[in-house]
């Protein structure tokens, strides 16, 4: 069982991260086919923040199942297609602009005015489409290591990945949520330095840290399971 590390010792958790993260992401078993996926990738506690404007009209649950239908051969075409960062990073802003206007017509623009509040459930998406699709198993060696790490509080808050002058430095408070990263730059100052965290850490792909959500390192077959 994975404990929080002082931020002296980030190694004592990481090499276990590294272990799990090639069990469960890179060598995951079990894949699912992307409609069945879909249903289980957003939960209600990710959306717990999404306020609606007009309580009467589809909530965000709704809004992002149609974003995940009807965006399914842009989303699987798209990420055969990238094979650098750059090309990952553009496919990511674009599925972000579009989920993002879909959302803003029923979800309070304060909350989305926050770069995080989308881009994480795009970071979800495609964490999950690209680890657990039947689609993309052939990918999946291609594409694991340009995925971005969804920034949670499980993420925010680990003091393995945090030190206390990191925090000040990303502008991350005591109990940090996904709403704390608010711009775009914020984001990729925290992603860079995850990705820095697991080069030095010898970790061979960034988005192993997400096997610090919940229980996960419990998991045995993929990230569902």
């Amino acid at each position: 069982m994975i404990t929080q590390c002082s931020s002296q010792n980030r190694k004592c958790t990481l090499q276990e991260v590294q272990e799990i993260g090639e069990c469960i992401m890179l060598n995951a078993s079990k894949p699912i086919d992307y409609d069945t996926l879909a249903k289980s990738i957003i939960s209600g506690n990710t959306l717990r923040a999404f306020h609606r404007i007009d309580v009467n009209k589809s909530g965000p649950k709704e809004i992002i199942n149609y974003f995940l239908i009807n965006s399914k051969d842009s989303i699987i075409k798209g990420l055969t297609k990238c094979t650098c960062a750059k090309d990952f990073d553009l496919l990511s802003n674009e599925l972000e602009q579009t989920l993002k206007k879909e959302l803003s017509k029923n979800v309070r623009p304060e909350i989305l005015s926050n770069y995080n509040a989308v881009r994480k459930i795009i970071d979800l998406i495609l964490e999950h489409v690209v680890l657990v699709s039947n689609e993309l198993s052939n990918y999946r060696q291609q594409l694991i290591h340009l995925l971005r790490v969804p920034l949670d509080s499980f993420i925010l808050n680990s003091s393995c990945l945090f030190t206390f002058n990191e925090r000040k430095k990303f502008e991350l408070t005591t109990n940090a949520g996904f709403l704390s990263v608010k711009k775009k730059e914020q984001y990729d100052s925290i992603q860079n330095h995850l990705a820095s965290i697991a080069n030095e850490s010898k970790i061979d792909h960034p988005i192993y840290f997400d096997i610090l959500w919940r229980d996960r390192i419990n998991f045995k077959l993929n990230i569902l399971e």
